[in-house]
């Protein structure tokens, strides 16, 4: 996904320091953003090192759709996904946030935080965001007497991403993981532990 001219800056570089270059990646995925090709470039001219087995992916019928998706024929691939509950296809956006949600909740790794739930705008976020939040309070996972901060309801028990440095304490950073402690009405503030423990 680098760019030519950034490609060139670097092997300059690393030229100059006397550095060996490998590049890893797939010349077939996503592009540069900016003049790119420079991967496939090298590929062509060169050669290149192929890794044959896919290893990540368990099932057979998840590396036939990912190959069928790399050469370009997507709805083949969404077929095949579809066909073994993979993808599932609903008729409103109401619906597929349901969906979301119940599934989200029916997840085995929901309970150590391991599952998570993604939508495309801002507004289907925080309403996915307060569902959950509404169900894991009626469950008693989050205590009912917490606060709201910018409009969307905390408890302890929540589990937040930090979206920014919190420069006081250095091991809060962007996409910092962390579970809520405790909660101060008064001062409308939170408490968490970070997923990798201090808090």
């Amino acid at each position: 996904m680098v760019g030519t001219r950034d490609y060139d800056r670097l092997l300059a570089h690393a030229a100059a320091a006397q550095a060996k270059v490998i590049l890893v990646g797939d010349d077939r995925q996503l592009a540069a953003i900016e003049v790119g090709g420079y991967l496939r470039g090298v590929v062509t001219r060169v050669g290149a090192v192929h890794l044959r087995e896919n290893l990540r992916l368990r099932h057979q019928f998840d590396r036939d759709a990912l190959a069928l998706q790399r050469d370009g024929k997507a709805a083949e691939a969404m077929a095949i996904w579809q066909t073994h509950g993979r993808v599932t296809v609903v008729d409103t956006g109401e619906e597929a946030k349901a969906t979301v949600l119940a599934r989200w909740w029916a997840s085995p790794h929901r309970p150590s935080h391991q599952s998570i739930m993604l939508a495309y705008q801002r507004a289907d976020v925080a309403a996915l965001n307060a569902a959950a939040h509404a169900m894991r309070v009626q469950k008693g996972e989050v205590r009912e007497d917490g606060i709201a901060i910018a409009g969307q309801q905390f408890g302890v028990g929540d589990r937040v991403v930090a979206l920014q440095k919190y420069s006081r304490r250095g091991e809060i950073v962007n996409g910092t993981r962390a579970t809520i402690t405790e909660v101060d009405r008064e001062a409308t503030t939170i408490t968490v532990r970070t997923d990798s423990g201090p808090s």
